[in-house]
């Protein structure tokens, strides 16, 4: 069986030819093209199929609520309709589903060396799991197990209120709603809210505004005190949010953060107190500590996860 699977981020496309190797999907080419807002996904998935061809099944992960065969996207002004782009890769059926969905159905297909440890917590294989993952957005998705068998669960948790705990992430909070109308845990746990932190802490300096990658680079580099505050800022936040998630699934399964941005900052995030910062939970910080915590450092988990969509819902 030939699969055509997709992971398609805020930053970045991933298309992938994957085949079963026992009963495992392994992607045998990739390809990875920026995603532009004038991208048209239909004709990368026409040249794609042309050069790659033919496919009996194909999944597509794509950032936004996905209801039906029609999508727009929230970080990318696409509008995807499935049918069209099952003609375009040359498919009798293509399934959009939620690129977390997608990331998160993945999971099972990771190896070990795939995913590093923050907590071990007390792991229980049965229950539920939650992965997180910043990158141009803030995605959410649920894993749950119904008969022995993983299902996946769309989630748009990342657009929930932003609850500030420590005094500057008031001002953030202010700050954002000022400028959008509402503070969202996206505007804050995301690479454009890396770049909001670091604006809101160089308030009355006359600095020019930093991309996510120079803030994360100076601050990992110990170089400029500032960008360390702010991803200090934003590590903590990111470790609050997903064991505020973690806590109401009681994801003992997992809690797990995906994403491109948690493995270019993997060192920050194995600080005390960003495992302060997801366990720290009143009268319940005890049962948030069994908990596991990992991050996913292979970026292939959502192509992974949509191949093994795509062969479930052939």
């Amino acid at each position: 069986m030939r699969i055509l699977a997709g992971d398609v981020g805020g930053t970045t496309t991933r298309l992938a030819v994957c085949v079963l190797e026992r009963g495992r999907p392994r992607p045998v080419h990739t390809t990875v093209v920026p995603s532009e807002p004038s991208g048209d996904l239909a004709a990368l998935l026409r040249v794609f199929a042309e050069r790659n061809g033919p496919f009996d099944v194909a999944c597509i992960g794509v950032p936004g609520p996905v209801e039906g065969d029609v999508v727009r996207t929230t970080n990318l002004p696409w509008r995807l309709d499935a049918r069209a782009l099952a003609r375009a890769a040359g498919v009798a059926r293509l399934r959009l589903v939620n690129d977390l969905v997608a990331h998160a159905r993945g999971l099972d297909e990771l190896d070990d060396d795939a995913l590093a440890t923050l907590h071990d917590g007390e792991p229980d294989t049965d229950a539920p799991r939650v992965i997180v993952a910043p990158g141009t957005g803030l995605g959410v998705a649920w894993s749950v197990r119904v008969a022995g068998r993983p299902l996946a669960l769309a989630s748009e948790a990342g657009h929930l209120g932003f609850a500030p705990a420590e005094p500057e992430e008031y001002d953030l909070a202010r700050a954002l709603a000022a400028r959008y109308g509402r503070a969202s845990w996206e505007r804050v746990v995301s690479g454009p809210g890396l770049a909001a932190i670091d604006r809101m802490l160089a308030a009355g300096e006359s600095t020019g505004e930093r991309s996510p990658e120079e803030i994360s680079r100076a601050a990992l580099e110990r170089r400029d005190e500032r960008a360390e505050r702010a991803l200090g800022l934003f590590a903590r936040a990111l470790a609050r949010f997903a064991g505020d998630l973690g806590l109401a699934l009681r994801a003992r399964g997992g809690v797990f953060v995906g994403g491109g941005i948690a493995p270019a900052i993997l060192p920050r995030l194995r600080a005390p107190d960003v495992l302060a910062a997801f366990t720290a939970k009143g009268r319940l910080t005890e049962l948030a500590c069994r908990l596991p915590l990992r991050v996913v450092l292979d970026e292939r988990a959502g192509l992974l996860g949509a191949a093994r969509l795509a062969v479930e819902g052939a």
